[in-house]
């Protein structure tokens, strides 16, 4: 049997509260593990920052494509429409940016505790929506599609962010990532035609 690398726990924000400061010395991996060396270990904690930073950027994205969302319902102006879409698109990028860089920063899909469920929920119902609104021209679903994903961002943002080790009953990694990207796509859909309920009314 090889030696496997133990994941380094990593707060992803510059300058974290204090009951997320820990020593590297209080963390302990499994028999016959050991941490990355002390580059590697800097590259992991650099690309979890970027990934903060990125999320971050997405959230304030969709958080300027939700107001111009909400200028085109109100206001009937086209032009806000094709903003909201714009910022929608970026908003969705560094949210993918986001979740590949803690991807490669744990070693891991980014599926293991609520603020990463969150952040993939939020990506979830964006792609889902950007699908719906490029095949059937639902630009009016953004108003309350882009909503909920702003929101679950805005509850992610107040979770703790760190990349922990798997707990033992996670450590089947196709199984959680089959297991999670399936509830995505649901929660995603869910969304999105809860949008459009909403719009009949």
């Amino acid at each position: 049997t090889g030696v496997q690398t133990c994941a380094l726990p990593i707060s992803t924000r510059t300058n974290p509260p204090s009951h997320q400061r820990q020593s590297a010395t209080l963390y302990t991996c499994e028999r016959g593990a050991q941490f990355p060396s002390f580059t590697r270990a800097k590259e992991l904690v650099a690309m979890a920052q970027a990934s903060y930073y990125t999320f971050t950027g997405a959230f304030v994205t969709l958080g300027i494509a939700l107001l111009a969302y909400l200028w085109y319902t109100l206001g009937q102006r086209e032009g806000a429409g094709r903003y909201g879409t714009f910022f929608t698109v970026n908003g969705a990028a560094l949210l993918t940016a986001s979740m590949g860089l803690r991807w490669m920063a744990s070693g891991r899909a980014p599926y293991s505790n609520q603020f990463e469920f969150a952040v993939s929920f939020a990506w979830g119902t964006v792609a889902t929506y950007l699908y719906l609104e490029q095949r059937f021209r639902l630009r009016s679903l953004g108003v309350v599609v882009i909503a909920i994903a702003f929101a679950m961002l805005g509850y992610a943002s107040l979770l703790p962010n760190r990349i922990d080790p798997l707990i033992s009953a996670l450590q089947n990694s196709a199984m959680l990532t089959t297991h999670v990207a399936m509830a995505i796509v649901s929660y995603g859909a869910f969304a999105s035609g809860f949008g459009a309920r909403s719009e009949e009314h």
